[in-house]
């Protein structure tokens, strides 16, 4: 499920940040973007049902890594990528 609205001067989508048709709706309306906010689970660092997940600290990072690399392909090269990772922890 994605939610668009659109303003005159971009654009905010909630959805899951993962999913490939989110990337293939942004890539296929915009192109490429200039910013991008997202703010994904955490990783089991809040008791909230949407943080939970049973992956190692290592797959959580791939996973990050994974979906942050595939956001990449619709960023300008002089673009900001924002992505909050967890409260009030110092890992990852």
């Amino acid at each position: 499920m994605m939610n668009v609205t659109e303003f005159d001067n971009g654009i905010c989508i909630v959805g899951d940040a993962k999913d490939s048709k989110v990337v293939d709706y942004v890539k296929q309306r915009f192109g490429h973007v200039q910013f991008i906010i997202c703010d994904p689970p955490y990783g089991n660092v809040v008791s909230d049902k949407w943080d939970k997940t049973k992956s190692t600290q290592q797959q959580f990072a791939s996973w990050m890594i994974d979906w942050t690399n595939q956001w990449s392909t619709v960023l300008e090269s002089d673009c900001a990528f924002y992505i909050w990772g967890g409260i009030g922890t110092l890992d990852f």
